[in-house]
């Protein structure tokens, strides 16, 4: 949309995690950002390590954000929670199962309140 920016503070960074699961997962997490984001909205894609062996991607967008109320039903498989013409129900799912095989879990960040947070979190 027209004048959405996306920030990105991800340094160069190294570790043994499934480069495939966690590409798929950032890039379904950022279409849905720019999805909902409005126009002169906010997308951020973060990188955090949190210890040695833990690691966060964290990606935020400044649109309608999602009720706390149905923030487990999202990774429900099929229980979208807008219209599903616009999708099947099944990508939060799989991103969140993908996160799990890594030793690892997709969530939302209930503290975040200016849009919406996913935290992908791996233990490595």
């Amino acid at each position: 949309k027209s004048g959405v920016k996306l920030t990105v503070n991800a340094p160069k960074m190294s570790a043994k995690i499934n480069k495939d699961y966690v590409s798929h997962i950032l890039l379904h997490l950022l279409t849905n950002a720019a999805e909902y984001t409005p126009e002169n909205g906010t997308i951020v894609l973060e990188y955090k390590k949190r210890s040695a062996h833990t690691h966060q991607f964290l990606v935020s967008d400044t649109g309608v954000g999602i009720a706390e109320e149905l923030h487990d039903e999202v990774f429900k498989p099929f229980r979208e929670i807008r219209d599903l013409t616009t999708g099947d129900g099944l990508g939060l799912p799989i991103c969140r199962q993908m996160a799990l095989k890594m030793n690892g879990d997709l969530e939302i960040d209930p503290a975040f309140t200016r849009g919406t947070r996913f935290v992908l979190e791996l233990h490595v």
